[in-house]
């Protein structure tokens, strides 16, 4: 638990500006955590075999991260440590580790066994949410659609202008558009965008259905 604890904590150390020194120790300390893991992976295929060391899950994923490890190390000797560090896959996976500590802490392993449930329980509820973000993201891009646009002097413009960050000019930023309204965070500032640049009659009514519906 330490080790696994110590080994996070490696990985958030990660700074701007490192010298060569601090990253080639970072490195050599990251393979002696690596070393341990990979001996008690060994110890425990020794002691249970390995059919009873792959029907534990936390087991599985412990030897996944093992099996990424060596595959980072094999290409950071052959490729250079600093273009294997920028595959951000290899540390995540490493980060998750801290999950293994659900096993070893009760408390934690049946507060993550609790929300599980009720992610499963909701699911129903989150797909009817997607399904309504979908469609007000499409009915924003029909509505709204590269229409939004100022002058230099922040007045609607039809010609030449400046799209605002918030919009439903594509897919995407419809979305996160609609994301906006949902959260009742900043909303407002589309709202008025919208009804300078179009008119209340379209702005406000999808706003205020976004809101409801939402």
């Amino acid at each position: 638990m330490i080790s696994i604890l110590m080994n996070v904590a490696l990985l958030a150390s990660d700074r701007y500006g490192e010298t060569k020194q601090e990253r080639d120790l970072k490195e050599n300390i990251s393979l002696s955590f690596f070393s341990l893991f990979l001996f008690e992976m060994i110890l425990k295929i020794l002691g249970l075999s390995l059919k009873v060391y792959l029907q534990e899950k936390y087991n599985i994923f412990d030897a996944l991260v093992i099996v990424v490890s060596i595959i980072e190390i094999v290409l950071g000797y052959s490729l250079g440590h600093e273009a294997v560090r920028s595959i951000a896959t290899i540390r995540i996976l490493k980060i998750f580790r801290l999950f293994y500590l659900a096993k070893q802490w009760s408390i934690l392993s049946s507060l993550i066994n609790t929300i599980w449930r009720t992610l499963k329980d909701i699911s129903s509820f989150s797909l009817l949410l997607l399904i309504m973000m979908v469609t007000f993201s499409l009915i924003g891009n029909e509505l709204f659609a590269w229409r939004v646009k100022f002058d230099e002097n922040n007045y609607p413009t039809k010609g030449e202008g400046n799209y605002p960050i918030s919009s439903f000019n594509t897919f995407n930023e419809a979305i996160f558009s609609i994301f906006i309204y949902l959260a009742n965070d900043g909303w407002t500032g589309i709202l008025f965008d919208h009804k300078r640049a179009t008119s209340w009659l379209m702005a406000a009514p999808f706003c205020l259905s976004v809101l409801i519906i939402g």
